[in-house]
């Protein structure tokens, strides 16, 4: 039977074709847990809408939508079709709510292109006028790095087409672990998606779903460049992308659960700007550098509750314990897809990335990177061993970066400064030394004067006196002044080279103590 327009329970005031073109649109893997938000508790609703999308994915797009939307008219377009100047070559991808061809433009000039066209049984008003956005914000943005539009216009059925730059690429991740970029590597690449995301939020367009298969990958002179694709459920910043109404329903997901910002995935919320498109590279990067996500993606109504609960109040493990979780045989895997070995990825991660990762993710909003191009410059900071300011540094951290920044100055520095250092104390000791030397000579010198004064004194003295023996057997009388005297004398000698008198006098000397 056809889709009823006036299905009761709490999401009876949308129309079932317009929740059976929504679901249509989403990849199978995500059409359950929509379909349950959709239907709100409505199970007869979502079994018989589950059944419409079995039986459409059974019998083919066109028959189907042919069968229970009563529009025979309708028929899918196909490779070998014209449209305008346009010849369709093949089907190379569905997103959102279009079939993307890769067509022949034959006039005025022939090259390849991408044709987009709604697809067939999705023109409902608000399908219509998000595809319009898509174009109109594609037609607003210049930049390398973003897809470019080319044309547009309407089939004879009056489905609305546009034409763009046919990118051939793979997902950014999938790129990388085919190619085996190096952490360094992933991080150029990353730095060019953010700033193409800069430049669409520049022009005042958040493109709301980024993920690796929006951030396709190609070589170009053996260069890889990245590009940003699929702008179909961007939200006008500044003004109004079309003058159609972009109406999204207050319990519909708009975007990818899995890359989704804690705003982005509460039901009706309205208040989204540009710090949304940042935890979702955020997200990216920590696939990029990690090869896992951050949270599990929910596949029920049950489980993408909880995600939603996950993601407002979980922190997410930092990327380098993230991979200190894995097996040994996950790990080699990854760090082989890095061009590296499981020892030196998780500490290539651990510090600035784990930081950058983080404030990415940070459930507050106020908390995060204000911008893209704020991401990608902390992360050129870490490329150059600057301090990044994901995290305040400390002392000792930017003395670090500073040091692997001038590594060689530093070490020729360091070297320099060691022989200089190392020669003012070699001349400081010598010279100490030296100095001690020659006190303990003057000192010795003096007491020898001493002596000797001492000794003249005492010969003077006997000389005057010779005829008062009586001061001198008071003398002899004193033998601890006389050996003191003698050895002072002797020193003396001693020091004049007279070893044989120096020696004399103390033999005297010693035996005068004895006495």
């Amino acid at each position: 039977m056809p889709p009823s327009t006036t299905a009761g329970g709490p999401g009876g005031h949308r129309p079932d074709d317009e929740i059976f073109g929504h679901a249509l649109a989403l990849p199978a893997g995500e059409r359950d847990a929509y379909l349950a938000v959709a239907c709100a508790g409505d199970t007869d609703r979502r079994a018989n809408l589950g059944s419409m999308l079995a039986a459409h994915d059974a019998a083919g797009a066109g028959s189907f939508m042919a069968a229970t939307l009563r529009q025979p008219q309708r028929i899918a377009e196909a490779a070998g079709d014209r449209i305008g100047p346009y010849v369709l070559l093949e089907n190379i991808g569905e997103g959102g709510c279009g079939t993307v061809f890769r067509a022949e433009q034959r006039e005025p000039i022939r090259r390849e292109v991408a044709l987009k066209i709604i697809k067939l049984g999705m023109d409902t008003a608000t399908v219509v006028a998000r595809f319009e956005a898509e174009r109109q914000a594609l037609a607003m943005m210049d930049h390398p790095a973003i897809a470019r539009v080319f044309d547009a216009g309407a089939t004879a059925a009056g489905r609305p087409y546009f034409v763009m730059e046919l990118v051939r690429g793979r997902r950014i991740t999938d790129f990388c672990d085919r190619e085996r970029c190096s952490i360094q590597e992933r991080l150029t690449l990353f730095i060019q998606v953010c700033r193409a995301v800069q430049h669409a939020h520049q022009k005042g367009i958040i493109h709301r779903d980024l993920k690796p298969s929006n951030l396709l990958v190609a070589l170009h002179d053996g260069v890889p460049a990245p590009k940003v694709i699929d702008f179909g459920i961007a939200k006008a910043t500044q003004g109004r992308l079309t003058d159609a109404t972009l109406f999204t329903a207050v319990e519909s997901l708009i975007g990818t659960p899995a890359y989704m910002s804690p705003e982005q995935a509460e039901p009706g919320t309205q208040d989204i700007d540009t710090r949304s498109d940042v935890y979702s590279l955020g997200v990216v990067l920590y696939e990029l550098l990690t090869g896992q996500l951050p949270f599990a993606t929910p596949g029920s109504l049950s489980s993408l509750e909880d995600f939603r609960r996950t993601i407002r109040e979980r922190e997410p493990p930092r990327p380098s314990v993230q991979l200190t979780a894995l097996d040994d045989a996950r790990l080699a895997a990854v760090a082989a897809a890095r061009h590296t070995e499981p020892l030196r990825l998780v500490p290539s991660l651990h510090g600035d990335l784990d930081w950058i990762v983080m404030k990415c993710l940070e459930k507050d909003r106020v908390r995060r990177y204000d911008s893209a191009a704020s991401l990608a410059l902390d992360l050129e900071r870490h490329l150059a061993d600057e301090p990044v300011t994901a995290a305040a540094p400390s002392v000792g951290y930017v003395l670090q970066k500073f040091f692997r920044r001038h590594r060689t100055t530093v070490v020729t520095g360091g070297v320099i400064t060691f022989l200089l250092v190392g020669g003012l104390m070699l001349s400081t000791t010598l010279y100490f030394g030296q100095r001690a030397m020659l006190e303990r000579a003057r000192y010795s010198e003096q007491k020898a004067r001493e002596g000797w004064a001492a000794a003249l004194k005492e010969r003077n003295l006997a000389n005057q006196n010779r005829t008062r023996p009586g001061d001198l057997r008071a003398l002899a009388a004193d033998p601890t002044a006389r050996a003191e005297m003698l050895e002072a004398i002797a020193d003396f000698h001693a020091r004049q080279g007279d070893i044989a008198k120096a020696e004399a006098l103390r033999a005297e000397a010693r035996e005068a103590r004895r006495k």
